[in-house]
């Protein structure tokens, strides 16, 4: 892969480049909009197993991060929701303008994503990027709160008496 320290190529910023935003990477002022395209880039990776671009070194994987848009998610995973694939699509903008503006919006728009998937009868293989054993671990994990959300929460809304005292 491309987790390259950048001071391997001559530059002063270090770290992995597969998770650096555009503007790390040229050097400029960093705000939470570079840390918000670094989590869609760890999330992409989870839910794929693979980088959102191609290189075989680190100056094209530079080279892709600043000019060419990420791979879509849907070429390795199709059945992912599309609330979860918008939300790491717009983290991952080029344009820091573009993506989002600050962390509230990202939860709020994680936090649905994530009730999309809670509710959704399908059982999503979503941790692809895991081991197998990790996979089966958070899998059990995501079943036992499926199973805990549907038995506190009922159609008409919350039930307190469904709580354990």
């Amino acid at each position: 892969g491309c987790a390259i320290p950048v001071s391997q190529m001559g530059a002063v910023v270090a770290g992995s480049l597969a998770y650096m935003s555009p503007e790390q990477l040229e050097g400029e002022a960093l705000d939470a909009r570079s840390d918000i395209y670094s989590l869609g880039a760890v999330l992409y990776r989870l839910l794929t197993g693979h980088n959102s671009f191609e290189a075989d070194n680190p100056f094209d994987a530079r080279v892709a991060i600043l000019n060419f848009p990420i791979t879509p998610i849907e070429t390795w995973r199709k059945a992912l929701p599309k609330l979860l694939t918008d939300v790491i699509a717009r983290a991952m903008q080029k344009n820091p303008a573009e993506r989002y503006a600050d962390w509230d919006d990202v939860i709020r728009d994680l936090a649905a994503a994530g009730k999309a998937i809670l509710d959704s009868e399908d059982d999503l293989d979503l941790y692809r990027g895991f081991s197998m054993n990790t996979q089966r671990v958070i899998s059990h994990d995501l079943t036992i709160t499926r199973q805990f959300s549907r038995s506190v929460y009922s159609r008409s809304g919350f039930s307190r008496s469904s709580i354990p005292h």
